[in-house]
This record gives C-alpha cells, sequence and structure tokens, in this order.
C-alpha cells in the first residue's frame, strides 16, 4: 500500500508542497510579532492621545493632590476648553526662575529650542524619556490680570476666591518676578495650592498652550488599577482575536 503512495507522482507533489517545519514556525513567529507591535501601538496611542494614568510625585498641589495620589490626564479636552480653576499638566520649563532680561509685558516661560529627530521626538513626547512635567492649577487665563499684593491673589482688579487651598496658607512671591501681570495670548497663568512650596508661574511666568499636555482628573486606586488592567486586556486581545478568527476560519 504505501509503495504505491510512494509511486503516485500527485501523491510526491503534494508531500513536496507541503511547508516545511521551520517555514511554519517562522510564519507563525511573524505573526506574533505583528501583532504585539500593533498592540503595543495601539496601547500608546490611547495613553498619548486619550487618557494617561499617573502617580503623583511632586508636593506643589498638597493639599488637593498628595505625593502617591493617583490620577488620570484627559487628553481629549481641547486647551481652548481649559478654564480657570482646572488643574492640568505641562512640560516645565528649561529657566525655572528668571532673573535676567525680565520682561514683565510679555511674561513667558522659557524654554529651551529643542531639535529633535522622529525617533528622538517619539521617545521624548510619547515615551516622555527625559521629559519633566509639572501639575499646577490655572489661575488666569489670555487677558486676565493677575496681581499678588499682602498675601492674596487678585484677578482682574478683585480678590480670588481660592476654597481649594487653606485660608492660612499666604500666596508670597516666592522670590518671583511676575507678581502683577497680564497674561499674554495662548499661555496659563499656574500655581501650585501648596504655596509656600510651588515653583510656578511666579518664577516661571506663564505656560504657553503647546506645552500643555492634558487636564488632570483625581481618582481611586480601584479605578486607576482597572484603566491599567483595560490596557492590559486591550493589548491581549489585539494578541488572540487575529488567532481566534484564522482558526475559526481553518476550522470551516
Amino acid at each position: 500500500m504505501d509503495n504505491k503512495k510512494e509511486d503516485d507522482p500527485d501523491y510526491i507533489l503534494n508531500i513536496k508542497d507541503e511547508p516545511e517545519k521551520s517555514d511554519i514556525l517562522l510564519m507563525k513567529t511573524f505573526e506574533w510579532v505583528i501583532c504585539l507591535v500593533l498592540s503595543i501601538a495601539v496601547a500608546l496611542a490611547i495613553r498619548y492621545y486619550i487618557v494617561t494614568p499617573r502617580i503623583v510625585d511632586q508636593f506643589s498641589m498638597f493639599p488637593t493632590l498628595n505625593t502617591g495620589q493617583h490620577v488620570v490626564v484627559n487628553r481629549l479636552k481641547g486647551v481652548e476648553e481649559l478654564k480657570r480653576g482646572d488643574i492640568i499638566i505641562f512640560q516645565s520649563p528649561s529657566v525655572m526662575y528668571i532673573k535676567d532680561n525680565v520682561d514683565l509685558l510679555n511674561p513667558v516661560a522659557r524654554y529651551d529650542e529643542q531639535d529633535f529627530s522622529k525617533v528622538e521626538s517619539f521617545k521624548f513626547h510619547v515615551l516622555e524619556i527625559n521629559k519633566n512635567n509639572y501639575v499646577k492649577r490655572i489661575i488666569g487665563i489670555p487677558g486676565d490680570s493677575v496681581k499678588i499684593l499682602d498675601e492674596k491673589v487678585y484677578l482682574n482688579g478683585e480678590l480670588l476666591d481660592e476654597p481649594y487651598i487653606p485660608s492660612d496658607i499666604p500666596t508670597t512671591s516666592m522670590s518671583g518676578e511676575f507678581t502683577d501681570i497680564v497674561v499674554p495670548d495662548g499661555h496659563f497663568f499656574v500655581m501650585g495650592d501648596n504655596r509656600v512650596k510651588s515653583t510656578d508661574s511666579r518664577c516661571f511666568a506663564c505656560i504657553p498652550f503647546e506645552k500643555v499636555d492634558g487636564e488632570i482628573f483625581v481618582i481611586t486606586t480601584a479605578v486607576f488599577s482597572f484603566l491599567i488592567f483595560m490596557l492590559i486586556v486591550i493589548i491581549l486581545m489585539m494578541l488572540i482575536i487575529p488567532f481566534l478568527i484564522k482558526k475559526r476560519k481553518h476550522s470551516n
């Protein structure tokens, strides 16, 4: 019986057409790599364009935010939609205390020019490697007059009501130069709620819109864990679904 099969030219042709085990393994490995890359790309896209879970590592927003507290960055909200009182995260300026060539008519934070390649830009803006961020509260929007006088904040000539900070916390100049300014177009005047421990617009001036990453929302540990869990689920689904579809097609 076996000899007949070996003498059959059609049988011999089918044997030759069957892929080798090494080729099958290579194809499966390639498929896994493609799915893994796509999964990572989806996770990074969600993190960069939609929502980013974070853990607070600063004390400048105390008592509103505590070190180690879980928050999430809403990246869907446009910077033009942000308003006074919102808590935002932004790239920290290159100069923390502006003391030379102070321009009170154009109080803008200073950033070093960054001539990034595409790879360096991806690492800095998406992966946030070597990128420092600050979390502060918006006090003034474009056109607002902000003045710090007698340890109080005056917005457009009126005493600013700030229920988010204890009444016994004074707002001093923090040795900054920008305590009586008008916020330029396309910028925010920001301060930390922990006024005596915050380096902010009093020291480095106003933050450009383009340096703002998004609005901060406080979340519970459970919600934070759920978001991380959902990101993992998305990655696993991206890996598994293509193989389930392929297996179903073969079974049919």
